[in-house]
């Protein structure tokens, strides 16, 4: 699937695209990367003259591009009249518009960056994650579950009937493009642009797991990544982690819940307006007729 993406999906602007950036920039990111890992393993006098010595090197060729490229772009803009191009490449050539940065913590031994960070972060989470609820409100969640154990459910068929195309295709419809992918790299943007046959074969494989009762283990992995807070500085309190799942197993969710919110509904198992109550019994109906 990903790499059918690759090939048929059209490309579009890049959020994170640099005017100046070439192969040699990449190079020397790469072995600063490279560096910086190594300083971060083995703090020797050896490994920081190595990163210091890449950091320079990447910094000076960074610079020397940038005023390249600037006289190569404004040789051919009109002042008068591309007065927006010109601010959108200054922004682009001092990275403000840069989408993806590098995680970096400050600690007290130092910058932490790559699985060091993830060290980090995991840490400071475990510390601040400790949340009390009240013995009364676990009670009353217990009494509550007990109660709607207790209740006679009657029997649906749309408990049992077959997800439709339709389902999936006002599902897909109501995924948001351009949003980051899971473990697996598959995005929103794939789901919307595959075909006919590719569809029939997600729809069956969706079919099975409702069947069967079971989700892919890695549908239930998530990458968590931190989000530096606006104007914050980088310690571990500063960011907010965000968790990355898997769009087909959000994609699947979106119709089991759109089909069960309609069962629960229609049985007065929750108290929905009457408004939101017949949407769904409509699209139900829609759905199956």
């Amino acid at each position: 699937m990903i790499q059918a993406a690759i090939l048929s999906i059209p490309r579009g602007r890049r959020k994170d695209y640099k005017p100046y950036w070439n192969q040699r920039l990449e190079d020397l990111r790469k072995q600063l990367d490279t560096a910086r890992d190594a300083q971060e393993k083995q703090p020797t006098d050896f490994n920081r003259q190595v990163h210091k010595n890449a950091k320079n090197l990447y910094k000076m060729e960074k610079h020397s591009q940038r005023q390249r490229n600037w006289f190569e772009k404004t040789s051919s803009l009109n002042m008068e009249k591309d007065t927006q191009k010109l601010w959108q490449l200054t922004k682009a050539l001092n990275d403000d518009n840069v989408f993806k940065s590098q995680t970096m913590f400050l600690t007290k031994s130092g910058p932490a960056t790559g699985k060091a960070a993830c060290i980090v972060l995991a840490n400071a989470c475990e510390n601040f994650s400790e949340v009390e609820i009240l013995r009364s409100r676990i009670h009353d969640t217990q009494r509550e579950t007990k109660e709607l154990q207790n209740i006679d459910i009657p029997f649906h068929p749309c408990m049992l009937d077959r997800f439709t195309m339709k389902e999936f295709d006002l599902a897909s419809l109501s995924i948001y493009p351009k949003k980051t992918p899971g473990p697996d790299g598959i995005t929103n943007d794939m789901l919307r642009h595959i075909g006919p046959a590719a569809k029939k074969t997600l729809l069956a494989f969706f079919n099975q797991s409702w069947h069967l009762g079971h989700v892919p283990s890695r549908w239930k992995e998530a990458v968590v990544r931190p989000i530096l807070r606006k104007g914050k500085n980088k310690k571990t309190y500063s960011y907010r982690p965000i968790t990355l799942l898997s769009c087909l197993g959000k994609l699947l969710l979106i119709i089991v819940n759109s089909r069960l919110v309609w069962f629960l509904e229609s049985q007065e198992l929750l108290s929905f307006t009457q408004t939101g109550y017949c949407q769904h019994h409509s699209t139900y109906n829609q759905l199956t007729s």
